[in-house]
Order: C-alpha cells, then sequence, then structure tokens
C-alpha cells in the first residue's frame, strides 16, 4: 500500500474552545488512485492534506508512506519526503515570481541538482498549453495559466503523489475544467497518484473514488 492513514487526530486550543479538526481518520490509498476528498468548510479536509504532505503534524496517528511513518520523520527527512514522494498544488499557486514558466517547473529539480528532462519539459508545456509561455513570468499570466504552470511542476519533481488542496477555488469554471482534466491526466497518463480537495461536487465526481469528512471524521467512503 502507498499510503496508510491510521487514527489521525488534530486539535487545536481556540479561546473558546478545543477543536478537533480530524478526529480518527483512517484509510489506505493505493499507488494510482485518483481520490476526491470533499466536506464543508472547516470539515478537516485541508488539514488532512497538509499531514499527508508532510507540512503539519498530527496531535496522534500516523501516516505510512511506503512502511514509512511520516509523522516521526526529522525535518530533513520531512524535506526529503517533501522533495521527492509528495507535491503540492495550492488554490493560490505558489509560484516565483522572478522566475519565467520554465523555471518555475523545474526548480524542484534544480535544487535537488537532478538532471532536467527536457522532452518531459517539452510534453508537459504542451499538455498545459503552455508552450508558447515557456519564458513568461508568472504576472504575465492568468489564474489558470498559473495553476496549470503549478500542475507542471508538481508532475515535473518526480514524486509519486500529487496533492491538490482546493486547485479550482480560485478559478472560473472554464479554467476550472481545464485544471481538473490536467489532473486526471496525471493520474491516467503520468502515473501520479492524486488525491484532490475539493467543495465542488461536480469536480469530485470525476474522481475514482470520494471520501467526504464531517467534523473531522470520515462519513463515507466510495469508490465508483
Amino acid at each position: 500500500m502507498l499510503l496508510e492513514i491510521r487514527d489521525l487526530t488534530k486539535t487545536y486550543d481556540s479561546y473558546y474552545e478545543r477543536v478537533h479538526a480530524l478526529d480518527g481518520v483512517s484509510f489506505d490509498v493505493a499507488e494510482g488512485e485518483f481520490i476526491a476528498v470533499t466536506g464543508a468548510s472547516g470539515s478537516g479536509k485541508s488539514t488532512l492534506l497538509h499531514i499527508l504532505g508532510g507540512v503539519d503534524r498530527p496531535t496522534s496517528g500516523s501516516v505510512l508512506y511506503c512502511g514509512k511513518d511520516v509523522c516521526k520523520m526529522n525535518s530533513t527527512q520531512l524535506a526529503v519526503y517533501r522533495r521527492d514522494c509528495v507535491s503540492v498544488i495550492y488554490q493560490f499557486y505558489n509560484l516565483l515570481p522572478m522566475l519565467n514558466v520554465r523555471d518555475n517547473i523545474i526548480i524542484s529539480r534544480k535544487f535537488a541538482k537532478k538532471d532536467i528532462d527536457e522532452d518531459k519539459l517539452k510534453k508537459l508545456l504542451s499538455d498545459t498549453g503552455l508552450t508558447d509561455k515557456e519564458f513568461y513570468y508568472p504576472n504575465q499570466l492568468s489564474g489558470g495559466q498559473k495553476q496549470r504552470v503549478a500542475v507542471a511542476r508538481a508532475v515535473m519533481t518526480g514524486a509519486d503523489v500529487i496533492l491538490a488542496d482546493e486547485p479550482t477555488g480560485n478559478l472560473d469554471s472554464k479554467n476550472s475544467a481545464a485544471v481538473t482534466e490536467l489532473l486526471r491526466k496525471c493520474n491516467t497518463e503520468y502515473g501520479k497518484t492524486v488525491i484532490l480537495v475539493t467543495h465542488d461536487s461536480r469536480i469530485a465526481d470525476t474522481a475514482g473514488r470520494i471520501i467526504e469528512i464531517s467534523d473531522g471524521r470520515i462519513v463515507n467512503d466510495t469508490r465508483k
């Protein structure tokens, strides 16, 4: 099993009360799955994604990636995990404004001192409709184009798992559909395991499995 999530809890102490963002979440993720995680705002779905991505730690529980507990990794091990194993796509793109499209896509491989597969880069630019924008900067792109750069960057890392946190939340319906289709291509053509957080039922319906979270608990887990 690629990912094994066991009894995850996450609590926060607010001024008024203790908030249980996650309350005993457990499920497995097989290699090659396309999963949509749905739920109302505040249900815990983004918290779950951030823990899977190694950018947050649970209060208790475990996340096993290929048998290794991400929650017990030290900072150096987590950096390697985030660099090589998972790639996160955020709602607001997180592109570096001083880098052009090409350099934003390949930045993680340059930092890791890994070779750049020019054929793969060329295909990604073509698949995302960005071939003629390769040397444009983020301030020269539309929101949909920026998110397509973020998707291409996630694939270029070589990570097995792509985690997408409301990637269409800042886009119109046309660009939302285009980005969703790109994520499907990441899964079917590039062989990535995709876990997508969304509040949009139409986007969730494109996934092969839907996990619904309410008040920090899984209330439904359906495979198509």
